[in-house]
């Protein structure tokens, strides 16, 4: 967790198409793990191309599922 994590997963996430529909984060304390609770529209984007999107600015995806 530092300034701008958030943002560059976002971006990352919007370079996919992906659209934010609802979002929750929290950490307990700065500079450690920051979790980010995403709601999505994920359009054409499927789970491996977000999950790499992710790791290319050291986010990860723990789990995924479209309903």
């Amino acid at each position: 967790d530092k300034p701008g994590s958030l943002a560059a997963a976002a971006t990352a996430l919007a370079d996919l198409g992906v659209d934010l529909v609802n979002t929750h984060s929290h950490s307990s304390k700065r500079g450690e793990t920051a979790v980010w609770v995403i709601d999505c529209n994920p359009g054409n984007a499927t789970i491996p191309q977000i999950r790499h999107a992710l790791s290319k600015v050291y986010a990860k995806a723990l789990s995924a599922e479209w309903v």
